[in-house]
C-alpha cells in the first residue's frame, strides 16, 4: 500500500508540473527558442519581421514602418556592394525652398580603389518619388554642343547633387576656369572665382602687348569678360587680345593639359522644377544602378 501512495504523489507532482509549465508559455516560451528571430514568437507575433543585423553581415536593409500593397510591413532593400564607398551628405542645402538652389552630396571615400560612377543610380525621397541621375561632360565648353559620357568620381570626389536644371546646360565636372560661369548664371554653392590669368604662358611682346596694356589686364577681376568700354590709350592689338583672348573656352583650350586642371568635384543637376527634398523631418536614399541601396540620410 504504501508503494501505491508513493506512486499517487508522484502523478499528482507531475500533473502539477505539468500545468505550471503550460500555463507559463509552454511549447511557445521565447526562451524555448534560440537564434535571430525573424518574427516575434507567438502569442506576440503581429506580422512585422525583424532581425539584428549587427550580429551578422547579411544582405538585407529590413525596413519599418512601411506598408505594402496588403497593408503589411514593407520588403526590404538589397545593399548595394557600394554601400561603404559613396556616401550622402547634407550641409544646408537641402533645405532650401528654391529648386534652383537645393541640393545634397555624394562623396567617395579616400580609400576607394577605383572610380565609381554613379550614372543611372537614383536618389528618393521620404514621399517615395525618385529620380535619376543622368550623365555629364568632363570639359564643358559654352556655345558649343558637349559630348556626355558616365558621371564617375574618383575616390576622394564629391558631386553637388543640385535639384534643379543645370546653369550651364549640362551637368559637368568643376575645372580651374569654371569661375567665368558666374559671370552670368547663379550656382549654389557658388564657383570658386580663382581663374589663371589670361597673360599665363603668354609672351606679351610676340602679342604686341605694351606694357600700359599688361596693367590693366592685370587688373581685370579674375573670371570675367570684358564689358566695359576700354580705355582709349590702349593699342588695337592689346583691344584684340581682351576680347578674344580673355574668356572661359580660351582658358579651357589653354589650359585642359594642366595637371592641376580639374577639381575633385562635379555639378550634378537633377532637372526637377518643384523641390525635392523637405526642410525637416525628410529621409533621403541612395540607390545603384541595380535598385541596391547605397546609403540613406534622415534629419
Amino acid at each position: 500500500m504504501d508503494a501505491v501512495k508513493e506512486f499517487r504523489w508522484f502523478l499528482v507532482i507531475l500533473v502539477g508540473f505539468w500545468f505550471l509549465w503550460f500555463f507559463t508559455g509552454g511549447p511557445e516560451r521565447a526562451t524555448s527558442q534560440t537564434g535571430i528571430f525573424l518574427k516575434p514568437p507567438a502569442p506576440l507575433e503581429t506580422g512585422e519581421s525583424y532581425s539584428s543585423l549587427s550580429s551578422f553581415d547579411g544582405p538585407i536593409i529590413m525596413e519599418t514602418g512601411t506598408k505594402n500593397g496588403n497593408g503589411q510591413p514593407s520588403s526590404s532593400f538589397a545593399l548595394s556592394i557600394f554601400r561603404n564607398m559613396i556616401s550622402l551628405h547634407e550641409t544646408g542645402g537641402a533645405r532650401i525652398t528654391e529648386p534652383q538652389k537645393e541640393f545634397i552630396e555624394l562623396r567617395a571615400g579616400t580609400r576607394n580603389l577605383s572610380a565609381t560612377s554613379i550614372t543611372g543610380w537614383r536618389v528618393m525621397n521620404l514621399s517615395g518619388k525618385t529620380v535619376e541621375i543622368s550623365q555629364g561632360t568632363t570639359i564643358p565648353y559654352l556655345s558649343r554642343i558637349n559630348i556626355q559620357s558616365t558621371i564617375t568620381l574618383s575616390p576622394g570626389e564629391k558631386a553637388i547633387v543640385a535639384t534643379g536644371r543645370s546653369p550651364a546646360g549640362v551637368s559637368f565636372k568643376v575645372n580651374k576656369c569654371s569661375g567665368y560661369f558666374e559671370q552670368f548664371q547663379d550656382f549654389n554653392p557658388p564657383l570658386k572665382k580663382e581663374c589663371p590669368s589670361p597673360l599665363t604662358n603668354v609672351d606679351t611682346p610676340s602679342f604686341g602687348l605694351e606694357d600700359a596694356c599688361v596693367n590693366y589686364i592685370k587688373n581685370m577681376p579674375k573670371c570675367q569678360i570684358n564689358l566695359e568700354p576700354l580705355p582709349a590709350d590702349l593699342s588695337p592689338r592689346c583691344s584684340l587680345f581682351i576680347n578674344s583672348q580673355i574668356n572661359y573656352n580660351t582658358c579651357v583650350d589653354k589650359h585642359k593639359n594642366d595637371s592641376d586642371f580639374q577639381e575633385k568635384e562635379w555639378r550634378v543637376f537633377l532637372g526637377e522644377s518643384t523641390e525635392l527634398w523637405a526642410n525637416n523631418h525628410e529621409t533621403i536614399k541612395l540607390f545603384d544602378q541595380t535598385g541596391k541601396i547605397v546609403d540613406v540620410l534622415s534629419y
